[in-house]
């Protein structure tokens, strides 16, 4: 059970994640949005980051 969580984490950020980021980025580059909504995507970006190494972060003090 745990192989699978931890293979359903890394599909989460090297697979889901970035075609979710890329068709978000494809979209405001077809409609070119003020700087605004540029400055919301990547502050989504990496806060998206931030949420995945926080949930790992917390997975492994759980376990201690």
């Amino acid at each position: 059970m745990k192989g699978l969580k931890n293979l359903i984490g890394v599909l989460g950020l090297c697979v889901t994640t970035p075609i979710w980021l890329f068709l978000v980025y494809t979209m405001l580059c077809a409609i070119h949005p003020d700087r605004l909504v540029w400055f919301l995507f990547w502050i989504y970006t990496v806060a998206k980051a931030l949420q995945f190494v926080a949930a790992c972060v917390v997975e492994v003090c759980e376990k201690k």
